[in-house]
């Protein structure tokens, strides 16, 4: 049997910090799938596209039904009956089917979450992970790093990611109230001690802040963050871009898809992680993380 995309189908949900996301189901003939759900990157995210709003009332102009509608009806007809194993011909496709320089007649909330539901169930049907179906034998890990902010998120996303060698003896409260006091992000001696405290048990991530003018030892400053990786439309351009140079990545739905970790890894070099700020960043960290094991299993 030919395997082809026999349908896709997209709808709107709501995210883990209650955003709205557009998420696309890619259905093989053989009855395999991939889901994909991409969170909206807007212009001032940067990168070359941008995703399609609503506008309007409803969910205060952030609904994805007009994306979610391009989705069901123009990606869906040009791609069904196509080959799912040909990840560039099929975002040539896509591209086709916006015809924009900046996506903004699909948005790339719509192009990004099919293209990557397609790369999705293609690895699915070949039952390797996302990452390896991307990059094959020369697939290298991502580095994860958690960003040093002024939320109580970024301390839970440090916090979850070292506890599973044993606790920090650290009170998150005290760096959190610290860090308040801070608004250049740092440094206070509260977060120096959590950074002791994560070294003494993890070496396999990198603590960031991100425009800090200063930071306490073991913190690598940032000046700026690349642009996030949906704006590059489809799975073919944000590889592209990484392999370019964006060594740096924010994943701008960390709370929906830790898409960014899959990417990054199914480069020849390892690239640097950040998760934007949110609930779940310790969910993309710990994917992160599952990818290195995976990887150092293999080798």
């Amino acid at each position: 049997m030919v395997v082809v995309i026999s349908d896709v189908v997209a709808a709107e949900v709501v995210s883990a910090v209650g955003t709205p996301a557009l998420q696309v189901t890619v259905v093989l003939n053989d009855g395999t799938t991939g889901v994909a759900t991409v969170a909206t990157p807007g212009r001032h995210d940067g990168g070359p596209g941008v995703g399609l709003l609503d506008g309007g009332d409803r969910l205060h102009g952030l609904g994805v039904l007009k994306a979610v509608n391009h989705v069901n009806t123009t990606l869906h007809d040009e791609l069904r009956g196509q080959s799912p194993f040909n990840q560039r011909q099929r975002d040539a496709t896509i591209a086709d089917a916006d015809g924009t320089d900046d996506w903004h007649r699909l948005g790339v909330n719509a192009t990004f979450a099919t293209s990557l539901a397609i790369a999705r169930a293609a690895a699915n049907f070949e039952g390797v992970p996302l990452y390896r179906y991307l990059g094959g034998v020369v697939a290298v890990g991502p580095r994860p790093a958690v960003p040093l902010a002024r939320d109580g998120a970024d301390f839970q996303a440090l916090y979850s990611v070292a506890t599973p060698n044993g606790p920090l003896g650290v009170a998150l409260t005290d760096v959190l109230a610290d860090q308040l006091a801070a608004p250049d992000g740092g440094p206070n001696a509260h977060l120096a001690d959590l950074v002791v405290a994560i070294r003494a048990q993890r070496d396999d991530v990198v603590l960031v802040a991100v425009g800090a003018t200063d930071t306490v030892p073991g913190v690598t400053n940032l000046t700026a963050l690349a642009a996030p990786l949906a704006t590059y439309g489809t799975v073919t351009g944000a590889l592209v871009a990484l392999r370019g140079g964006q060594q740096v990545v924010q994943h701008v739905a960390a709370d929906t898809d830790p898409y960014a970790a899959d990417l990054a890894a199914a480069l020849m070099r390892p690239s640097l992680i950040v998760p934007s700020r949110g609930g779940s960043q310790a969910h993309v960290m710990n994917r992160l993380l599952t990818i290195g094991r995976e990887m150092a299993a293999d080798s």
